[in-house]
């Protein structure tokens, strides 16, 4: 469901955008459609951005704690305080428990970096193909009336950014443990996020390969419920 976003909106800027900005509307509008169109376009950057944290962490290995104050922590607080605004004012709006839902917040964030891979391969979809083959997101082949989930298999394909997923997992596993050895504590919230994205991702590929449900299981404990 992500790719098909994420490869229509960009197709979708690559038909409108043009007349979009050449229209007689005010500039905060075609601004506002602008990113609008393009922003599934930080996939990519996101994928950049993970690529780049060990050769980082490298070069800031032994920078005065002070200076990681000052220069680390407010580029930090700056990418990620703006998610978290717009997550938290999400939820005043549309939730009357929106305190209890806040604990999943890192998990959501997690989650956002996680498709990267997926949601960038669609981008690129997105900016050289013309319409494409609809893929609707497959379910549990619920048919009749007395059928249950429970003893289905979900059935979906391996995604093919499975391997990239489980490298760049296999690769912050690396990362965090370096931090750790080098002591780069503040390091560790941010890697912790990448972590358990590309880590759910990866999971979320190899969940459907097990063995059909035990439907005398109680609900919950076939783990299947996670790929809803």
């Amino acid at each position: 469901q992500q790719f098909r976003w994420a490869k229509g909106s960009i197709q979708t800027a690559r038909k409108l955008l043009g007349r979009i900005l050449r229209a007689p509307i005010p500039w905060r509008v075609k601004l506002e459609a602008f990113v609008h169109l393009t922003n599934n376009m930080s996939y990519l950057l996101m994928v950049l951005l993970s690529l780049l944290i060990f050769p980082a962490m490298v070069l800031r290995s032994g920078t005065d704690v002070h200076i990681l104050l000052l220069v680390d922590l407010p580029l930090f607080l700056g990418a990620t305080v703006s998610v978290l605004v717009f997550y938290v004012v999400s939820q005043l709006a549309a939730n009357p428990d929106w305190r209890r839902d806040l604990r999943h917040l890192p998990s959501l964030m997690g989650l956002g970096i996680g498709l990267a891979i997926n949601n960038s391969r669609a981008v690129l979809q997105g900016l050289v193909d013309r319409g494409g083959v609809f893929e609707r997101t497959p379910k549990y082949r619920i048919e009749a009336p007395h059928d249950g989930w429970r003893e289905k298999r979900y059935r979906v394909r391996r995604n093919p950014s499975f391997a990239l997923e489980a490298t760049l997992a296999t690769y912050f596993v690396l990362c965090v443990v370096a931090a750790w050895k080098l002591e780069m504590w503040l390091s560790l919230p941010f890697l912790y996020l990448f972590l358990q994205g590309y880590c759910y991702m990866t999971l979320l590929s190899l969940l459907p390969d097990r063995p059909a449900a035990d439907p005398g299981l109680p609900a919950g404990m076939d783990g299947k419920a996670v790929g809803t």
